[in-house]
Parts: C-alpha cells; sequence; structure tokens
C-alpha cells in the first residue's frame, strides 16, 4: 500500500488550517504520531488519520492529536476507511472486518454491526466511504451498501448491478447531485438517487467509460472534487467527467499516468494521487497540471 508522506501531509492540513484561519506558515507546526498515515478524513476542524496500527485525529484549532481505540469507546481495532458526515458533523469509521462505528458530535460512539454479521463467505472488505446528504455509501466487496445515518442501520445493498445481474466488487463511490457512480469490477456504473428509481435492479445503472480504448477497464478509485468525478486506474492514469449536454465527457489528465493506482485523495490545492513505486503527485483541478 502507498503512504502519504508526514511532510506533505502536514502540509495538506496546512493547506486546510490556513484556508480556515490567517495563520503565518512559520507560526504553524504540526507533530504526528504515525509515520505512515494511510487513510486521511477532514472533519471540519479536526483531521482524521489511521495507519497501520493507530487511529487518532489532529485538532486543527488547538494543535494536538488524540489516539483513539477501545480505551476511547471504539468497538473494533483496524481501521480501513473513514468519513465525515457534515450533515450530522459525525464521522464513520469502518474496520477490516466489516464493523462499523459512528463517532456523534456528542462524543457517543454508535456501534452498527449489520456488515460484520451479514451471512456471507469469506472477508467483508469496506474500502471507501462517501457521505451525501446523511447517507454513507460504502464501497466493498459485497457491492455498494447504503447507510441510513439518521437511523443507524444499512437500508440496502446494491451488489448484483453488473451486466445482467451479475454480483460486482465495488471500489469507490461518487456522489453529484442526484447521481451516484461506482467503481466496480464491471467498470464505473451510474444510478440516479430517487424513490422512483430502484437501485436494485441492474437495469438501474448505466455504463460510464472513461477511457473508449479499454472500455472493461476496472478503475480502483472514484470520487468527486468541486463538482466533477475523478477515476484512477493502473495503467491508464486519471480522468475526469466534466461539463453538461454535448460537451459533457471524460477527459484524460495529461502525466497522471502509472502503475498500480493506490491512491486519490482531495485537499487543499489540488488532488493528491500516486501509483505503486511512485511518488505522491498533485493534479490542480481548474487547469488540470500535475506536479
Amino acid at each position: 500500500m502507498r503512504y502519504f508522506s508526514p511532510l506533505l501531509l502536514v502540509l495538506w492540513v496546512f493547506g486546510l488550517v490556513a484556508r480556515a484561519q490567517s495563520v503565518a506558515y512559520g507560526d504553524w507546526q504540526l507533530h504526528l504520531p504515525a509515520t505512515h498515515p494511510q487513510i486521511l478524513a477532514d472533519a471540519a476542524d479536526r483531521l482524521y488519520v489511521a495507519d497501520e496500527s493507530s487511529f487518532y485525529y489532529v485538532d486543527k484549532t488547538l494543535n494536538t492529536t488524540q489516539r483513539l481505540s477501545r480505551r476511547e469507546g471504539l468497538s473494533d481495532v483496524g481501521v480501513n476507511a473513514v468519513a465525515y458526515d457534515s450533515l450530522h458533523s459525525q464521522v464513520v469509521v469502518a474496520y477490516q472486518n466489516g464493523n462499523l462505528d459512528v463517532l456523534r458530535a456528542n462524543g457517543a460512539v454508535q456501534n452498527i454491526t449489520d456488515v460484520l454479521r451479514k451471512p456471507v463467505q469469506g472477508a467483508k472488505s469496506i474500502t471507501q466511504i462517501q457521505v451525501y446528504d446523511g447517507v454513507a455509501y460504502l464501497a466493498s466487496n459485497l457491492g455498494v451498501v447504503v447507510l441510513d445515518l439518521t437511523k443507524f442501520e444499512v437500508r440496502d445493498t446494491y451488489s448484483a448491478i453488473g451486466p445482467g445481474g451479475q454480483a460486482v466488487t465495488v471500489y469507490g463511490t461518487a456522489v453529484v447531485h442526484d447521481t451516484i457512480f461506482a467503481s466496480t469490477s464491471a467498470g464505473v456504473l451510474r444510478g440516479r438517487i430517487s424513490s422512483a428509481v430502484n437501485l436494485l435492479d441492474y437495469r438501474s445503472w448505466t455504463k460510464e467509460i472513461p477511457n473508449t480504448s479499454a472500455p472493461g477497464e476496472p478503475y480502483q478509485q472514484l470520487l468527486t472534487y468541486r463538482g466533477h468525478v475523478y477515476a484512477q486506474a493502473t495503467y491508464r492514469g486519471i480522468f475526469c467527467l466534466s461539463g453538461t449536454g454535448t460537451a459533457r465527457g471524460w477527459r484524460f489528465s495529461n502525466g497522471s499516468y502509472g502503475a498500480g493506482a493506490v491512491r486519490l485523495h482531495p485537499s487543499a490545492t489540488g488532488l493528491l494521487f500516486s501509483f505503486l513505486e511512485s511518488d505522491l503527485r498533485s493534479l490542480n483541478a481548474p487547469n488540470g497540471a500535475v506536479s
């Protein structure tokens, strides 16, 4: 797995802090307890960070860190994905075994065991969480797990959404307005979020083709950034969906090619991304420049 370097993480957090308050560069420092941060989630005045052995948050106002474990009320160990629910000011945490915690605004920890208890063969792996309008969409080897963050329960699981209703593994999800995108083992799929649409039915999903020269390519990373959808694939690079009407289309980001897509993450200054055996790079969304 590719890691964020501590220096780049410091600069990324600094960008978030500087955007929220007036701080001179020389007056701001951050000391991280982890040397290889893997997972980041920006949560208002906190930044949640997980590595291979620890989970903690950085208080961006006080410039302090607080480790989180079962001692602080967590239900499990081995954090696999984290996301912030801005509607309810709470944090969704997925563990390696499929167990889920919601760190609520009042300090309570709400455990959700629906995925953990689901009777399936093999491991249950949640690799990414997308929160939109109080609902968490969990990308997993079970499909897209839809988690209600008000009732704290699984609402649906979109699993048989591939061609002809085949079951798919989902690597990432992204939501723009009323549309959900899912990067799956069957490619990038798109569906409309509406009470009138049954997303359990594979016929409600449409296949997107970011790269017409490789229509069957799986995309390991998917997210929304500044109203656009970005997809990252091994040996293909990063593609951006933008425009409307006849101008709508996927566009390749020059300089984003690499082997083994392992990281795509928004930051205050651009999209951070990396591939296996390569340095962490940044994509400037407005002009598409890679540095």
